[in-house]
């Protein structure tokens, strides 16, 4: 194993990478591992910062490890990109380890793998911008290949870790690239309720109806697809062969899919041809393929000739074949300041003083219909963001992107677009149409989705109108938490600590005591005890909007929250701004409570406000902007900024309750 130390990006589901004298294609991998080492410090592992630091005095050492044991074939050239927070007049070097064994959770100074020979090395640099090292010589498919940075003076420098928004990479290139399916299945017309995902084969017939079903996961590439090709094993001959089909919903799983719950069939994107027994048919599939998504096919039977094709549980697994356009190359890192790593901090109570108002509300409202919600699930994930400047920034809207008026869309995005090292967050809604990849693609991707990079999603109820939310899930990727779940926390500087929640119950298990989210969400508490909280879903507890106004579902949560001292929930669903004030989860104006903002003006049409509820502080139907939250040590700014042409805004300022 050669090794290196240095950073990270995660390049999730790429199994079975073989590379062919092709076309080169450009593939971003990203860190399986990777964590920073104080020789001041020798005994304290670093493995969760979202920073990785090399120090020439006193020595610190960051080491990264990439995962390559699925990439086969040669690798013509690998540079490591990694995200400087902090200047550098000198620059560092990339070097091999010793080949000394390391985890991310348990590397300490004292145990950390000795430095080889350098590899690579980085000239001066600017902070808030991406360096790149030459690294093709310590670079090898079917390895594991870890890295070290080593300080070339003795002033501190800081990169983003795998950890932050900006997190390494390797980027890597072969030529065509083989991906090894990530599930498979097939299911039984005659046994509705069986499972066969650990089966060795694929079925397909249709008499009586036996469908096959194939995931690739490419979530994590980037580039344009130029020619892709599925190469299927056959069992069993056959003279009609079979149709390969796209799938009218995600949501399934190898080890759960059946019968009764499988996605339906969609347009055929290819056909097998006849078939020879012990033979590999190659199906062009390209129409269907795209980079940054889970790629999902079924196997659909010509006639009632019963096929039998090789599964990725067997000797002949299914492969995608792909050529990426000459140039694809991962996007930029995202611009963020400098951070020191600093150990967990204690809170300190601070009284929770009457808020600074600054309200001009002058909103007339306009009614603009748009569809009712119905519940969600989402994923679990657990990312901590450094800093924008002297104090975090977190910014964003729910309620966002309809093709038809994707104008409105494009402005509020152009306020995240001014405000490049905040932190964005979505309160659900993202596709406000029916959530499909057509709807990502052709709106959200043009508009919000510019900035994806920085932006922690949660769902709402259009966009799991596609079933299981599967173009949401696909489209953000790890950073909306896991499929079929979708809560997540993450931590920002200044002790804060913010929660994504999934508010569509019945996706997800219920949200009441006991329930799966809320088990998760107590424990989440627990663990960030002291910390000023942020809670994020979609659908309101308390809203005067006059589409959908109150909703009792969520209770539990609030109890939660409210006994944490939490400092804020943010909601988005009715298509409108408002402001409540400190409140009980009864509704109670309690200065110890939990200010709730509702931030439906992402884009979708605005709606008129209903019953006008308890608390209610500031109202606006009619303006399209984003909430920014300027989050200090013990208070928190809040503006609402209106898009280009609008007048209505609302700011001041509130102490936290630690």
């Amino acid at each position: 194993m050669f090794s290196l130390a240095v950073g990270i990006l995660v390049v999730a589901g790429l199994s079975g990478f073989v590379a062919t004298a092709s076309a080169a294609s450009t593939v971003s991998i990203a860190a399986a591992a990777d964590s920073y080492v104080d020789s001041g410090a020798a005994s304290a592992n670093f493995g969760s910062s979202p920073q990785l630091r090399v120090d020439g005095s006193p020595v610190i050492q960051a080491y990264v490890r990439f995962d390559l044991r699925s990439l086969s074939g040669s690798v013509t050239n690998a540079r490591l990109e990694l995200y400087a927070n902090s200047p550098s007049s000198v620059g560092y070097d990339v070097a091999g380890t010793d080949g000394t064994a390391w985890t991310e959770a348990a590397i300490t100074s004292a145990n950390a793998p000795g430095i080889a020979a350098p590899v690579g090395s980085a000239g001066p640099f600017a902070a808030a911008t991406t360096t790149s090292v030459d690294v093709t010589s310590a670079v090898q498919a079917g390895s594991i290949v870890d890295l070290a940075i080593v300080a070339r003076s003795a002033t501190a420098i800081s990169f983003g870790s795998r950890e932050s928004v900006n997190p390494p990479r390797l980027v890597v290139t072969v030529g065509s690239v083989t991906i090894g399916a990530a599930a498979d299945s097939y299911v039984d017309a005659t046994i509705p309720t069986a499972n066969f995902g650990t089966a060795t084969q694929l079925r397909v017939d249709g008499a009586p109806v036996v469908t096959s079903y194939l995931r690739f996961d490419l979530s994590s590439m980037v580039g344009s697809v130029a020619d892709a090709k599925l190469q299927i094993y056959a069992n069993s001959a056959s003279n009609a062969g079979y149709s390969v089909a796209r799938t009218t919903g995600g949501g399934w799983t190898e080890s759960g899919l059946t019968s009764a719950n499988a996605p339906g069939i969609g347009a055929v994107v290819g056909i097998s041809g006849p078939l020879d027994a012990g033979t590999t048919a190659t199906i062009d599939v390209t129409s269907a393929v795209q980079t940054g998504t889970l790629v999902d096919f079924a196997f659909v039977a010509r006639d009632g000739t019963a096929i039998s094709l090789a599964s990725r549980e067997s000797v002949h697994p299914p492969t995608l074949l792909l050529t990426l356009t000459a140039g694809s190359t991962p996007p930029p890192a995202t611009a963020i300041p400098s951070q020191t790593a600093t150990p967990a901090q204690t809170a300190t109570p601070a009284p929770t003083a009457p808020p600074t108002v600054n309200p001009t509300p002058t909103a007339a409202p306009t009614a603009t219909p748009v569809s009712t919600p119905a519940p969600t699930a989402v994923p679990t994930a657990t990312t901590t963001q450094p800093p924008t400047g002297s104090d975090p920034v977190l910014i964003g809207a729910g309620d966002i992107c309809i093709t038809s008026s994707i104008a409105n869309a494009q402005a509020t995005a152009s306020i995240l677009g001014a405000n490049p090292n905040a932190v964005i967050f979505t309160a659900g809604d993202n596709s406000n149409e029916t959530g499909t990849s057509a709807n990502y693609s052709g709106c959200v991707a043009k508009t919000w989705g510019v900035y994806k990079s920085r932006i922690h999603p949660v769902p709402g109820n259009h966009d799991y109108m596609t079933a299981g939310a599967a173009p949401y899930y696909a489209f953000y990727g790890a950073s909306a938490g896991a499929p079929g779940k979708g809560w997540y926390s993450y931590n920002l500087a200044n002790n804060w600590h913010v929660i994504s929640l999934n508010a569509l119950c019945s996706e997800v298990g219920g949200c009441g005591v006991g329930s799966p989210q809320e088990v998760f969400l107590k424990a989440d508490l627990a663990a960030n005890s002291g910390k000023h909280i942020i809670a994020i879903w979609h659908i309101p507890s308390f809203s005067s909007g006059g589409a959908h106004g109150n909703n009792t579902a969520y209770r539990a949560w609030w109890d939660d929250l409210y006994a944490a001292h939490a400092d804020l929930v943010l909601d988005g669903h009715d298509h409108n701004y408002e402001r409540f004030a400190l409140q009980s989860p009864s509704a109670v104006a309690d200065p110890n409570g939990i200010r709730e903002f509702v931030v439906g003006t992402g884009g979708a049409g605005q709606r008129a406000m209903g019953t006008i509820r308890a608390n209610s502080q500031v109202r606006s139907s009619g303006t399209f902007g984003v909430l920014k939250l300027t989050l200090h040590a013990h208070s928190y700014d809040w503006q609402f900024i209106p898009v280009a042409g609008k007048t209505f805004t609302d700011s001041g300022t509130q102490a936290t309750h630690s």
